[in-house]
């Protein structure tokens, strides 16, 4: 794995991080240390408030507020968010640590020592002009394969089901809680949130999960759900409201990838993103859904220079570097440039990993060898496809729907043809 793909693993594992992190917080009343380290870990490592925003369920001035705090006591996993970090940064000193994780430097201290017998993370010293050394914590090999392992399970205990909150009294809370447990523990056990678990909160609020397939079905079923428990506790009727709620996330890292690089170029883009895809549902596998993703790119590209020829599907190396050539010859300026070179650097590389062998080279007389992507090669070109969308997008002129873009890339054509775009 090289230094980029290493920090784009690492930033993904932080974010993935970051949601369970919030989920255990919420609906199992963990500590809140855990999160808000790992909210600072993050950036550290550059991740941006609005995405630590979106993954914490804070507000982004709740997330500056959550870099000016100190861990009130030794942090859940501190060694876990200090390997990752590493990785995600590249390196760094325990002070740059100290001072940005905002711990207690003997818990740091165990735990980074803690990672160094594991082999996991290697001392290294940098020192210029006979000055005393200093101390550069790297992650070893070891650390790069513990990391990989870690965004597997965390991805894998990602929530799948809608989860509702909403906003009780502080003196009828117990009841209906207990109303709560009685009707639904059997199946999805609900919680009760302190209203010191965020300082947005303005009261406790009820957590209920439900099985349902979108928002509109969530709202309804928790507005009968309300009154079904205030009647089991006796309790007055009054209107039910609904202060937040979760959506259950992906499995797919391409699917997600693809997203994030369209929020990443248009941020303004990011809630009706994060709701379509939260909407829908793919048993397609990552290579087809990051095939959809590049195919995608190239046709808003063609379309932001005049050209509404749809590109063929670009399933393989050949395919990508017969795309790729046109788009290396092309002289364009301001966004429609930072959307080539992302389009560039997608098809580069499918052009060396899709296969069946790599494409665009001349052959010497020897056997080559078949290549097929890795899960980084299907994430990487998903997520440059989704800044290419995702920039021209933003702009109008350019008739680029992120969102149809999003569709076509979970289902396909069935969703609609690009033809019917007017091309």
């Amino acid at each position: 794995m090289d230094r980029l793909d290493r920090q784009m693993v690492a930033a993904d594992v932080l974010r993935a991080l970051v949601e369970e992190a919030r989920y255990q917080t919420e609906l199992e009343r963990a500590g809140a240390d855990r999160l808000r380290t790992l909210i600072r870990a993050g950036g550290l490592v550059g991740i941006s408030a609005a995405d630590l925003a979106a993954a914490s369920g804070l507000s982004r001035p709740g997330v500056y507020e959550v870099h000016k705090g100190q861990a009130s006591g030794p942090v859940p996993g501190l060694d876990e968010i200090l390997l990752i970090t590493l990785a995600a940064r590249g390196g760094a000193t325990r002070e740059q640590l100290l001072t940005s994780l905002r711990v207690e430097r003997a818990d740091l201290d165990s735990a980074l020592e803690k990672l160094i017998r594991r082999g996991a993370v290697v001392q290294a010293t940098a020192g210029y002009d006979g000055r005393d050394p200093t101390e550069i914590l790297l992650v070893s090999a070891s650390g790069e394969e513990l990391m990989s392992n870690e965004l597997r399970r965390v991805l894998s205990r990602r929530p799948d089901r809608w989860v509702a909150y909403l906003a009780v009294d502080r003196a009828e809370a117990q009841q209906l809680l207990d109303a709560a447990l009685r009707r639904f523990a059997r199946h999805y056990r609900p919680s009760l949130i302190p209203e010191t678990v965020r300082s947005d909160m303005s009261g406790p609020e009820l957590a209920l999960v439900f099985s349902v397939k979108n928002e509109r079905e969530l709202f309804n079923d928790a507005s009968r759900v309300w009154y079904q428990l205030r009647q089991d506790a006796k309790l007055d009727q009054i209107p039910p409201t609904i202060v937040a709620i979760s959506a259950p996330k992906p499995r797919s890292e391409v699917l997600e990838a693809f997203a994030a690089g369209i929020v990443k170029a248009n941020p303004e883009a990011g809630k009706q993103v994060a709701e379509t895809v939260s909407n829908m549902t793919s048993d397609t596998d990552d290579f087809t859904l990051s095939v959809r993703a590049l195919t995608e790119a190239a046709w808003a590209l063609r379309r932001s220079v005049g050209q509404h020829k749809n590109p063929p599907s670009l399933s393989d190396g050949e395919a990508a570097f017969g795309e790729l050539q046109p788009v290396a010859g092309l002289h364009l300026d301001g966004v429609r440039e930072k959307a080539r070179r992302a389009l560039l650097r997608a098809l580069e590389r499918a052009t060396d990993t899709f296969g069946p062998i790599p494409a665009g080279r001349l052959s010497t007389g020897g056997i080559v060898e078949p290549v097929e992507p890795t899960r980084i090669d299907l994430i990487d070109i998903a997520r440059r496809s989704g800044e290419t969308v995702g920039l021209l997008s933003a702009e109008p002129r350019f008739t680029v729907d992120a969102i149809d873009s999003l569709r076509r890339v979970v289902v396909g054509d069935d969703y609609v043809k690009r033809s019917d775009l007017g091309d």
